[in-house]
Formats: structure tokens, sequence, C-alpha cells
């Protein structure tokens, strides 16, 4: 799986989810340094705040530090 490439300080743009005008898309993301993937969910709730949820991805990390072609993130040139 390709997760985002952000350069530090960079940020990402998140698209809502069809049919929600509170849900947005739920954004993976690799430590580029020890390949720990975090599941992050974004949320408007009624009172106008961010809500966030983040989960850490233990199978998904694993497979990603056993992976052969783990050397972090390929970041643009």
């Amino acid at each position: 799986m390709k997760y985002p490439a952000v350069i530090d300080g960079e940020g990402i743009e998140l698209k809502p989810l069809r049919n929600s005008k509170r849900a947005w898309q739920i954004l993976r993301m690799a430590c580029c340094d020890c390949g720990l993937i975090h599941s992050m969910a974004f949320a408007v709730e009624k009172n106008g705040n961010l809500g966030i949820a983040v989960k850490r991805e233990k199978r998904r990390t694993a497979a990603r530090r056993r992976g052969k072609a783990f050397k972090g993130l390929e970041l643009p040139r």
C-alpha cells in the first residue's frame, strides 16, 4: 500500500466522504523512519470542533517493517 509522502511541515488536504457533511476520509500515514502506521479519521462535530480519532495499525506496521522493500518513504524530488 502506498502512503502519502509529506515533507516536514507540509499540509495534507482531506476530502469529505460522499453524502456526508461532517465525516472525512480515513488517512493512513507511515513514519519514514520506523515504518509505524496509523489510521486517522477526522470529523466536524455539531459544535464546529474538529474531531480526530487515531489508531495504531499493528498488522500493517509489521508487514511494512518486515517487507524487503522497506526503505522509508520516497519523497518527491
